[in-house]
């Protein structure tokens, strides 16, 4: 069985899995979360920040233009001007985090080893789970036939209020396989 077949790695991320094996490690499955399922959840967001963002960079230089380089402008309000700055900086940040959301998405890789599961978030961001922290393993399947292999949970309190982060593989294909050799996992740390 060949899980790899149609996960298809960047070269440049492969390797920066298997930089961070031990001698005696091997990959045993490696893929990407699917980025359309992502972009289809988030793309309202992404398509909405995009337009908000242009906008306000477009009403932004309207307005630096009508109330700065204009000769018809108010001498009572010189620096009425200043007021695009925050336009300026909320329509970039919207089109940078459309862009960088769409970019995370094909930037994180998840691996399963010999040893332990591995989850590259970015090249500095990098998370390993040994088989003892695979036990309670969850799954869960979407209709396009991708799933969520959650192992791990990080429960905190912000502000008064409960908050979950789950860690695990998400949006990936082939879950049955996966979760199997996941449980393969877990249970060699048993024996």
């Amino acid at each position: 069985m060949d899980l790899n077949a149609t996960n298809r790695v960047p070269y440049d991320l492969r390797l920066m899995v298997e930089r961070r094996l031990d001698r005696d490690e091997e990959i045993r499955w490696i893929g990407q979360p699917k980025a359309r399922r992502l972009l289809l959840n988030g793309g309202i967001f992404i398509i909405a920040a995009a337009v908000l963002g242009g906008w306000f960079v477009y009403f932004g230089f309207t307005w630096l233009n009508e109330n700065y380089f204009s000769p018809a402008r108010d001498p009572e309000k010189p620096y009425l001007w200043l007021a695009c700055i925050p336009m300026f900086l909320i329509g970039s940040a919207m089109l940078y985090l459309s862009v960088w959301l769409a970019r995370r998405c094909t930037r994180t890789v998840c691996a399963v080893t010999n040893k332990r599961a591995i989850i590259l978030f970015t090249p500095r961001k990098i998370e390993f789970f040994g088989p003892s922290k695979l036990k309670a393993i969850k799954k869960r399947l979407h209709r396009d036939g991708t799933g969520d292999l959650i192992f791990a949970k990080h429960i905190y309190y912000d502000r008064g209020s409960r908050r979950e982060t789950e860690y695990g593989f998400n949006d990936i294909e082939k879950v049955d396989e996966v979760e199997k050799l996941l449980r393969e996992l877990a249970d060699s740390a048993d024996s």
